[in-house]
């Protein structure tokens, strides 16, 4: 796990070592279309690095891939209301 000595979140580690996992995961785990899983993992890590203390080491894996696989609905359903123009 990407952990500090201080038990601080190292994002940049978890990133490296993580991100492509995690984007399968949500690709499989709601099967939106790739756009929308790409928009829902990039939303997850930003609000990771918004607020890096709120979420515990050990936990920011799961944490990141329920927080895009709630985006991702979130954004399918939207995009479902709305027409294209």
């Amino acid at each position: 796990m990407a952990v500090t000595s201080g038990s601080e979140l190292d994002v940049a580690g978890l990133y490296a070592a993580r991100a492509a996992w995690i984007h399968r995961r949500v690709r499989h785990g709601v099967g939106a279309p790739e756009s929308i899983v790409e928009d829902a993992c990039q939303v997850a890590w930003s609000r990771l690095l918004d607020r890096p203390a709120g979420v515990r080491p050990e936990a920011a894996v799961v944490w990141l891939v329920r927080t895009a696989e709630h985006e991702a609905v979130r954004i399918a359903r939207r995009a479902a209301r709305e027409l294209p123009l």
